[in-house]
């Protein structure tokens, strides 16, 4: 999957507080229409796939964080 530097500044910016005109705004687009442009790249199948995917490898850091957590409890 291979996004333009702009989509996946996007991407970056809307998972940090999933604000998709604040994201669009951020990453360069304009602001009189980061709304309708922030609506229309939540729609296509690649911005899609790497929000998924950067969602699914923050869950999987955080259980492996959890499980750590819990076996420095478990050991003390």
């Amino acid at each position: 999957m291979s996004l333009s530097p702009r989509r996946r500044t996007f991407v970056d910016e809307y998972l940090l507080d999933r604000n998709g005109t604040q994201a669009a705004i951020r990453a360069g687009y304009s602001e009189r229409s980061a709304k309708q442009i922030a609506s229309r790249l939540l729609t296509y199948d690649d911005v899609q796939e790497a929000i998924q995917a950067r969602v699914r490898r923050h869950s999987e850091q955080l259980s492996i964080a959890r499980e750590d957590g819990l076996k420095g409890l478990v050991a003390a």
